[in-house]
């Protein structure tokens, strides 16, 4: 039985060109493929695969102990699949990115989807899920984690419990024999670096979109920026307020006309601004017919100081109370009606500082006389 070793990023260390030069594809001897991957880019992964599916012999994959992203499909293409008590298989959705018009972003939306589609078809092969409960458990990354998980899954058929069942290579063996804690280390170290690897080249493939585009837009525009994109990013020379103003005449005297003009208002500009506005707000309320006493216009224009239109309205007030407090009724307590007069002693009536039903009757008769004079003696 042959062994080989795939440990790295899915089209950097991993590559179809170097797993060609391992085997021979016509090969009947069973092969044994040793995966330890975070992944990497889909279309290799798909060369990858269809390697390993075109091989004439028995194919044993074992997860050691890591096969994510790309690297959990390449490993949909073994006979079967062994896994250590603490290897891991993980899946989530195609992920690319788009620049140009809707119809673009739509085509490459439709090739992601079919990409999914793809990988779906394989996955199902081990793991007894529809199509779209597959693509809502890849949405946030389908994880197997340890020989139970994916055992429950169907996802492997071995589980092996010794390194030295595993016929490596003599400095795989040394790698494969380190610590749980280092293996799992360098494993987020490797993933790390195929993320950032990921990121840079499509900052590079979109970058290059974007310079194509700013080409093409300037050729149908028939103009020849003096800004040019550069082979990383399309940001040109920098240029300042000054020199922007030095090479548009026109939009330098603009400037010079609203810098004067701001300078000679000043102060006294922003005051009689105030003023209008408020002087047109005092028309306003009128033309509504709101309410407002001459006090309160006064204190709108500017005229009276807000302070001491604020100490009118307080003493306005406390003269409405003080005249309130002047009622006939203002002595009477809550509760007291003559019904109620009549059914307490007046000694007690007395003690307890009540009016008595005569002198109720009495403040009573007062009070309509006094009424029916300002009512003209009705």
């Amino acid at each position: 039985m042959k062994t080989i070793y795939l440990k790295g990023d899915v089209g950097y260390e991993i590559t179809a060109e170097n797993i060609l030069k391992q085997i021979d594809i016509k090969s009947t001897e069973k092969l044994r493929v040793v995966v330890n991957s975070p992944g990497g880019f889909v279309f290799e992964a798909f060369e990858i695969y269809n390697i390993f599916k075109s091989y004439k012999g028995k194919i044993e994959m074992v997860l050691m102990p890591y096969a994510a992203s790309a690297a959990s499909y390449i490993v949909m293409a073994g006979d079967t699949i062994s896994a250590f008590k603490n290897s891991i298989w993980m899946a989530h959705r195609v992920s690319s990115i788009a620049i140009g018009d809707a119809d673009e972003m739509m085509r490459e939306a439709e090739i992601m989807q079919s990409l999914e589609n793809v990988i779906i078809e394989a996955y199902q092969s081990r793991i007894a899920m529809s199509k779209e409960e597959m693509k809502a458990a890849m949405k946030n990354e389908m994880w197997l984690i340890g020989w139970e998980q994916l055992t429950e899954r169907g996802m492997i058929d071995n589980i092996i419990d010794d390194i030295a069942e595993i016929e490596l290579p003599d400095e795989e063996i040394e790698d494969a024999e380190k610590s749980v804690k280092e293996s799992e280390a360098e494993n987020f170290q490797s993933f790390l670096k195929m993320r950032i690897a990921k990121s840079e080249s499509r900052m590079k493939s979109d970058n290059e979109k974007i310079k194509n585009m700013y080409e093409r837009v300037a050729a149908k525009l028939e103009i020849k920026p003096e800004i040019k994109p550069d082979d990383n990013n399309i940001q040109g020379d920098k240029m300042n307020l000054q020199d922007f103003l030095k090479s548009n005449p026109e939009a330098m005297a603009e400037y010079s006309t609203a810098l004067e003009t701001a300078k000679a208002s000043g102060a006294d500009g922003v005051q009689a601004q105030i003023q209008a506005d408020r002087e047109r707000l005092a028309k306003i309320l009128k033309l509504e017919n709101a309410k407002i006493s001459a006090a309160a216009e006064s204190a709108i224009i500017g005229e009276t100081p807000v302070v001491d239109y604020l100490e009118a309205k307080l003493l306005e007030q406390e003269n409405i109370r003080a005249d309130k407090k002047k009622s006939p009724f203002s002595e009477i307590v809550a509760g007291q009606t003559p019904a109620d007069q009549n059914k307490i002693g007046a000694e007690e009536q007395k003690n307890k500082g009540a009016l008595s039903v005569e002198e109720f009757n009495a403040k009573l008769e007062k009070y309509r006389e006094e009424r029916s004079k300002k009512n003209g003696g009705k």
